[in-house]
């Protein structure tokens, strides 16, 4: 939600405190098939330089569950 309000760098910081395990496990308990929140965390996560596991492991978990990211337009 941070990240969608443009305060990323907060976010990461969140990112950075909080285990991913529990972070992921609330993404997923809001809103299961939206892929969204999953590349916006895997976002946050890899610029918080935690790619190589949680990033990626969440990529996995939202292929894994089928959750699709629909994506952007513009109205312009």
């Amino acid at each position: 939600m941070l990240g969608r309000a443009g305060r990323l760098e907060e976010a990461e910081k969140i990112a950075l405190e909080i285990p991913c395990e529990r972070v992921t496990s609330k993404i997923i308990e809001i809103e299961k098939p939206y892929g969204g929140d999953y590349v916006l965390m895997s976002n946050i996560l890899a610029g918080a330089g935690r790619f190589a596991v949680d990033a990626e492991s969440l990529r996995t978990l939202m292929e894994g569950r089928n959750a699709i990211k629909v994506a952007g337009s513009s109205l312009s």
